[in-house]
């Protein structure tokens, strides 16, 4: 299972280093909210047995925001060094002028990106658990 969320990380890095835009665009949130719901489903459901559902909900809300941050702060920096943006007076944007102008939505973005991973992962957790469950009882 491990195996599979370095995979997913590694694959969701790629990913947003094909896309090319000067901000975290729409389809780069939902392959974000993606991956990061695969992790959390994995973590939630075969590397932590027999939570109950409030450490389930805190351990991928918890998942969900920090891996969002990171995976918009990311594309964010690479993007800025891949497209060129400039300001109104002609000069470009440095690094931390981006991030500076940026870190309102990449908040917003991982606040998002945390209530989608959680919803996302409650449900697959209660579904798949009560399924296996009743193969169990068969």
């Amino acid at each position: 299972m491990k195996k599979i969320i370095i995979a997913t990380l590694i694959l969701t890095v790629i990913l947003l280093l094909i896309t090319i835009s000067p901000y975290v665009e729409r389809i780069e949130v939902f392959m974000i909210i993606g991956s990061i719901s695969i992790i959390s489903i994995i973590y939630n459901l075969f590397l932590k047995t027999n939570q109950k559902i409030g450490q389930v909900i805190i351990s991928s809300a918890f998942i969900g925001f920090l891996f969002s941050y990171i995976f918009s702060l990311f594309d964010l920096v690479v993007d800025h060094y891949k497209v060129i943006q400039g300001v109104p007076d002609g000069r470009f944007f440095t690094l931390s002028e981006t991030l500076s102008e940026f870190s309102d939505d990449l908040f917003i973005i991982a606040l998002l990106v945390m209530i989608a991973v959680t919803l996302i992962t409650f449900a697959s957790t209660t579904i798949i658990s009560k399924s296996v469950g009743k193969l169990h009882n068969t």
